[in-house]
């Protein structure tokens, strides 16, 4: 059975370097750079913010892409006019 994300799940993706294994949200992450997408190894974690830390323009670059993904494509404001297109998709159509 496939995972059905909610609308906040790629900005919290982004914002913990956590995407869920379902419909695309690393692939946004990884081709925006916008984040990274590691799994749950303590030592993959600890290697990454090591770098992190290590690279600072890398994380203030990196933090940046992601408020801008979030910002152009997931605010509420974006993801209501998002959803009202669909709804009037919907209505419009012959029952």
């Amino acid at each position: 059975m496939k995972q059905i994300e909610g609308p906040m799940t790629i900005p919290r993706s982004i914002m913990v370097s956590k995407a869920p294994k379902s419909v695309g949200a690393g692939e946004i992450i990884s081709t925006c750079e916008a984040g990274f997408v590691v799994d749950r190894d303590p030592k993959t974690w600890s290697k990454l913010v090591i770098k992190l830390i290590n690279d600072e323009k890398l994380a203030i670059e990196t933090g940046r892409r992601g408020s801008r993904v979030i910002l152009d494509n997931f605010s509420w404001d974006k993801l209501s006019e998002k959803f009202l297109e669909i709804y009037d998709k919907v209505a419009l159509e012959p029952s």
